[in-house]
């Protein structure tokens, strides 16, 4: 299908001519309508700014080749814009009713010498279209052909797609010259002749019609279009060819409207809604070629003043009137006005005319004291009081009675005869299995009435159901592009039942993509396959290498501004492609500090901690900092101040060397004189027995705050941590 097409072939070129047999005979086409031709209209861009440009490169290459220029006429640029419409619904020489190309020239009365068409689609300019025409041998021989004077040219663009047509003509009877208006991208809308016949032919599809709008509304004493389209369904898809502009004075093609509908279709093919009639929403539909298409129409009314109709009804005594406005053309009511009673009757109480009884409706009424008006209404009729008595009980297989009777009057109401209960059966029980080919036997019996009822068991041949997938045998191998066939026998051993199945076609088995002309940096290349089992061909354009070209920013360029520690650089660098030229400034990271060794910038004490620096050895920053541990105290030896005795401590010192810090200690008292003590050897001498610096005794602090144990250690952990900290911010900056 040539819509379809349009999606994998870029770009298409036909050429065709026909010469006059005799010098300056005028051509006379003929080829008469088939009988299915309908016509119809479909719309488009038609872009004459591309057209006359054509006309002027026609004329460049007639003038290079030594031939008179071709002038434009009015008529055969409107030919020429009819055959690209015809081209969007099948591109070919053919038109779509069966006839050839020459055969437009009958249709408007045009006789030449000469004619010829050159057709195209796909190319999206004037220069890309005569570029391929002018590369074509039998389109160039057209363009050049010195027996031409006069051409028409047309592009239609539609679906986004330009379709091309040069119409040649030699001599032609009309030469009014075409004028140009100036415009380009106007929308243009035309009527041409189609054979649905003959393009489901031709694209394998199925026409079917739908309505442009499928729902509508109408009022009364108005008119709208009846618009169906012709629509093509191939592949599943529908395509659109355009409104059908004859559908309803074919023969065998009509109108059904709803019964009621107060609508007609005219010659002209428009839907008319009678003055007068019942709005609401009412079904059309066209019946063309054996195809059907339905319409909802809504006929609406805004009930105009002049139409309106006023009944006016008197009130009475006990009774009102009323004012009522209805629309003459559809009969709504528009309004409605109540006149009040000119008075309340003065009603007697209801007396009882005619009692009620089981069938018969009884009456009362009452009488107006004023003027005798006469009210009557019924009494309804009481109804019979039904009651069922049984006559006769059902049984298997015999019906049994029910009668009904009035227990107010004694009427028979109803004598009904109540059904057989039918048998009441057990499961089945087999008696005899069926096989394939010999019936079985089944037996049951009723719980209520003991009857037995015996039932044969079909051969299973009997109810057997084909399953084909048993085994196969090919009868016509497939190809690319045509299904073969196989035969598939019944699963079933016992079956020699065979069925008749397509196999698909197995499309082409395409080679790798071949290139035939390498694209260049400004000029598109060319790639070919072919099917290994039936040599079709496929070609396909290469995009230039500027279209397809990706930078390469990977060369080192030129420094634009070196790094430092703390800011970034840049350089520039040029795409490697030599065609190309493009550049790019690229960053250059800051280097990052380099840290040097460790500086003391102030040395600890026993009292005071230290400093240590790094700085970067390119730019001399600092980068890192860290404490040096308080030094512990140098002591000398201890000197006793003060000797201890039985009855008091003792005393003893030692002295920082580097910072005179003194320490003291208790000595403990003397032990008394034992008098069992022969020896005379006293108590240990000298031993400490608590310290006022803060050592430790016995694992605690002299404050017995056994907390600043983990203090002293969470300190001490911290520094080793610090350290490791410095010594691995010092290795990160070497790196």
């Amino acid at each position: 299908m040539k819509r379809k097409c349009k999606a994998i072939i870029s770009l298409v070129l036909c050429a065709v001519m026909f010469f006059g047999l005799g010098g300056g005979t005028p051509l006379n086409v003929e080829a008469a309508e088939s009988s299915s031709t309908v016509w119809v209209y479909t719309y488009g861009t038609s872009n004459e700014a591309q057209t006359r440009e054509v006309l002027e490169l026609v004329n460049q290459e007639r003038a290079a080749a030594g031939v008179d220029p071709l002038v434009m006429t009015d008529l055969q640029e409107e030919m020429a814009i009819q055959r690209a419409f015809e081209l969007t619904v099948l591109f070919s020489h053919t038109r779509p009713d069966g006839r050839d190309c020459f055969s437009l020239s009958d249709d408007v009365g045009l006789t030449s010498t000469a004619l010829g068409e050159n057709i195209a689609a796909g190319q999206p300019n004037a220069q890309l279209v005569m570029y391929s025409w002018m590369n074509s041998e039998g389109h160039r021989e057209n363009i050049l052909n010195p027996n031409y004077t006069h051409i028409g040219i047309g592009c239609v663009q539609m679906g986004g797609i330009n379709y091309w047509v040069q119409y040649f003509t030699g001599n032609p009877s009309d030469t009014t010259p075409a004028a140009a208006t100036g415009q380009d991208g106007v929308e243009r809308d035309v009527i041409y002749p189609m054979d649905p016949d003959f393009i489901e032919a031709q694209v394998q599809g199925e026409f079917e019609i739908q309505f442009l709008e499928p729902e509508v509304d109408v009022e009364l004493g108005s008119s709208t279009v009846l618009d169906p389209v012709l629509l093509l369904e191939s592949d599943g898809q529908l395509y659109y060819y355009g409104v059908i502009a004859n559908a309803l004075v074919e023969p065998g093609n009509g109108v059904t409207i709803s019964d009621d509908a107060p609508l007609t279709v005219d010659k002209d093919g428009m839907i008319v809604a009678s003055e007068q009639g019942k709005t609401g929403t009412y079904t059309l539909t066209v019946n063309y070629g054996g195809m059907t298409a339905t319409k909802t129409v809504r006929v609406t009314c805004s009930h105009p003043a002049e139409g309106q109709i006023t009944t006016r009804v008197e009130p009475e005594c006990g009774e009102d009137g009323y004012v009522k406005v209805e629309c003459g053309h559809c009969g709504a009511v528009l309004s409605e006005e109540v006149l009040p009673a000119t008075g309340e009757h003065d009603m007697s109480a209801w007396t009882t005319v005619k009692e009620a009884d089981c069938t018969h409706d009884g009456s009362e009424e009452r009488t107006c004291s004023i003027c005798g008006f006469t009210e009557t209404r019924v009494i309804e009729a009481l109804g019979h009081d039904p009651v069922e008595n049984v006559l006769e009980e059902a049984g298997c297989l015999t019906e049994g009675s029910v009668q009904t009777v009035c227990g107010r009057c004694g009427a028979v109401l109803s004598t009904e005869t109540v059904p057989a209960l039918g048998h009441d059966w057990s499961d089945w029980d087999v008696v005899t299995k069926a096989t394939w080919d010999e019936d079985g036997l089944r037996v049951r019996k009723c719980e209520r009435c003991g009857r037995e009822e015996s039932e044969v068991i079909p051969a299973e041949s009997k109810n057997h159901e084909h399953d084909f997938t048993g085994k196969e045998t090919i009868l016509t191998e497939p190809d690319c592009t045509h299904p073969g066939e196989k035969e598939v026998a019944c699963i079933n051993p016992n079956c020699d039942a065979v069925k008749k199945v397509d196999i698909p076609a197995l499309g082409h088995d395409w080679s790798e993509w071949q290139t035939v002309t390498e694209p260049q940096w400004e000029t598109e290349g060319l790639e070919r396959r072919t099917c290994s089992r039936c040599d079709a061909v496929e070609e396909q354009v290469i995009p230039t290498l500027e279209s397809t070209h990706v930078h390469d920013f990977s060369g080192e360029g030129t420094i634009l501004e070196e790094p430092t520690c703390t800011e970034a650089g840049s350089r520039k660098v040029v795409c490697s492609e030599p065609l190309c030229g493009e550049e790019q400034i690229i960053a250059i990271p800051a280097t990052g500090h380099t840290a040097g060794e460790w500086e003391v910038v102030k040395e600890a004490t026993c009292t005071e901690k230290g400093e240590q620096i790094q700085k970067c050895t390119v730019c001399g920053e600092i980068v890192a900092t860290r404490e040096i541990p308080v030094k512990a105290h140098n002591y000398g030896e201890w000197k006793t101040v003060k000797n201890a005795t039985s009855t008091e401590e003792g005393l003893r010192q030692r002295v920082c060397a580097d910072c005179g810090y003194v320490e003291s200690q208790t000595i403990a008292k003397l032990p008394a004189a034992s008098t069992g003590n022969q020896s005379g050897q006293g108590g240990q001498i000298g031993t400490a027995a608590n310290s006022t610096s803060g050592n430790a005794q016995n694992g605690a602090v002299k404050t017995g705050d056994n907390s600043s144990v983990f203090v002293w250690m969470t300190v001490a952990g911290a520094a080793v941590v610090l350290g490791a900290g410095a010594l691995g911010l010092r290795r990160k900056f070497r790196r």
